[in-house]
């Protein structure tokens, strides 16, 4: 059967363009069977990619990826395979492995090093969720770090998170790092996070899902984002 894939957008809150489109694939753990999952992110990939090809050339699309499936044999080979197949440049597959598993799982740095040599942008997904690991944002091979909704839910109201996120976006920065704010809900959240430098966001104010032929004429949900920054 022939899925169709919803994508939740992510963008530059100063210019509106879309920064990468995150395909929402809870149902993919239940999915037991190697040769399924590869036909499912082949399918992924093939929808995807016209969507792509009009929005630019930087714009990428995220998956969530756990261990077990990245760990499959010849998985790796497969999706980079699915996108030569879209004539679809690996750079622009952003894997997003979540930050819980980096930290408890003993190959976690060998799965990073592995996907960054497969081709592919790395990124940490529910960065400060849990327990933080500050080891990770010096990673060479991660690229973008994506910030849990949990600390975006009360910055309006908390001082120290606020000082938080504005000294982690100056770190990302020396360390060449895309900081992504997830959570971005409202204009109250803007309003307080672009003061203090991040300008990637993901959330309801950005946008809600898309089907795959609706990201080349993709628009930020907020009306006006030139007052930001």
């Amino acid at each position: 059967m022939k899925s169709d894939f919803r994508f939740l957008p992510a963008c530059d809150i100063k210019s509106g363009k879309l920064i990468y489109a995150e395909a929402l694939m809870s149902g993919v753990a239940a999915i037991g069977s190697p040769k399924d999952k590869a036909i499912l992110f082949d399918q992924l990939v093939d929808q995807v990619a016209s969507g792509l090809a009009i929005t630019g050339p930087d714009t990428r699309l995220a998956i969530n990826l756990d261990f077990p499936t990245i760990s499959q044999a010849d998985f790796l080979d497969q999706l980079r395979n699915a996108c030569d197949k879209q004539e679809l440049d690996a750079k622009r597959v952003q894997i997003q492995l979540k930050e819980p598993e980096l930290v408890t799982n003993e190959a976690g740095a060998s799965v990073v090093s592995s996907c960054h040599s497969a081709g592919f942008h790395v990124a940490v997904d529910c960065f400060l969720g849990d327990d933080a690991s500050f080891s990770i944002l010096s990673h060479p091979h991660i690229s973008t770090i994506k910030v849990d909704q949990s600390v975006t839910a009360d910055i309006r109201e908390c001082p120290i998170k606020q000082s938080f996120i504005k000294g982690l976006f100056s770190l990302s920065e020396s360390l060449e790092k895309q900081l992504v704010i997830s959570g971005v809900n409202s204009e109250e959240h803007v309003a307080v996070l672009a003061e203090l430098g991040p300008r990637y966001f993901q959330g309801d104010f950005v946008g809600g899902p898309l089907a795959a032929l609706e990201l080349g004429d993709f628009r930020p949900a907020f009306a006006s984002f030139t007052r930001v920054g």
